[in-house]
């Protein structure tokens, strides 16, 4: 039996979870998509065990769960980067991608003879979309983006099904997750890496505002949720309750690289159809679950230039050896 399943385990969250589980001395056994890169999982290789199975293979998740039995089970296997210029047609994607494997592994899991204990799925700030800021869990959703419609379906899905489950449920609504190992694709790392690197970078919509949250801070609200459910709410927020303007951001990460100032420069705002303005409450996730985040936005970015700036010098001293 395994004491906990990660889906999504190549991902940031996922591969950050397996070692924070481990480190809490679980038998820990993470799945990926065949051939998806694990290289996030190298260091804990030896110590979890991998599954390479596909969510939209119904039977392959439904055989897994019959014989992993997991007590607890975290699914982080979500499209975490959409992209900006979808069409009405393309949007199928994450109705494909997202809501049918979330079906697929709650099937799996109310039908083995042994349910889980609890089901903690991430979901994302983006369900709320135009709601009023800072987005509360009894707020109505108001999505704008087809990624957000989907991630509000999923969570929609599991609500009208739950009292048919046999396993308590909860969808994490997560802020703008960093941290160390996230994809230079984003934007903090990317905008990191162009700073260290000397190079300039652009902000194109520098007074949009994002709540940021350090990853260390949503390990330690994954794990509280999985405590103590059932907590008689579907949704918890976790995030900052702080939403910061990009421009402001940039300044900060600017001054921890100690780059120059005139590699910082500012784009037009051109709109792509998202909201301006993402930004949660966590006062729900503070009286259910005692928990707030403890890493502020300076130090988050501290930790991760420091971080980004050891990987270079480790990559620098491949390259002498090779």
């Amino acid at each position: 039996m395994a004491d906990v399943l990660i889906t999504g385990g190549a991902g940031l969250i996922g591969s950050h979870f397996a070692r924070h589980s481990l480190a809490r001395g679980a038998n820990v056994h993470v799945t990926i998509r065949p051939r998806s890169a694990a290289g996030r999982l190298a260091d804990i290789r030896a110590d979890i065990t991998l599954h390479e199975v596909d969510l939209a293979d119904a039977d392959a998740i439904a055989a897994l769960m019959a014989r992993l039995l997991p007590k607890r089970v975290f699914h982080f296997a979500t499209i975490t980067r959409p992209p900006k210029d979808l069409s009405p047609v393309d949007a199928a994607i994450f109705v494909e991608r997202d809501v049918s494997n979330l079906l697929n592994l709650v099937r799996a899991m109310a039908q083995v003879p042994r349910p889980p204990e609890t089901f903690v799925r991430a979901g994302s700030l983006a369900e709320y979309g135009a709601a009023p800021t800072p987005y509360r869990e009894d707020a109505r959703e108001a999505p704008v983006t087809s990624y957000g419609a989907a991630a509000l379906a999923g969570t929609q899905h599991l609500h009208a099904l739950k009292s048919r489950l046999p396993f308590p449920l909860v969808t994490a609504r997560l802020a703008l997750v960093y941290g160390p190992g996230q994809s230079p694709s984003f934007l903090i790392p990317s905008m990191i890496e162009q700073f260290l690197g000397g190079e300039p970078f652009t902000i194109q919509n520098p007074d949009d505002r994002r709540d940021l949250i350090h990853i260390f801070d949503v390990l330690d609200g994954l794990e509280r949720l999985a405590e103590r459910l059932p907590l008689g709410t579907d949704v918890v927020n976790l995030c900052t309750g702080q939403a910061p303007r990009m421009a402001d951001v940039a300044e900060i990460i600017l001054g921890e690289t100690g780059a120059s100032r005139d590699l910082l420069r500012f784009g037009e705002a051109a709109a792509w159809g998202g909201a301006s303005h993402l930004q949660g409450s966590p006062d729900l996730a503070a009286r259910l679950l005692d928990w707030r985040p403890k890493v502020n936005l300076v130090e988050g970015m501290r930790r991760q230039v420091s971080f980004m700036k050891s990987q270079t010098k480790v990559s620098g001293s491949s390259d002498e050896r090779a």
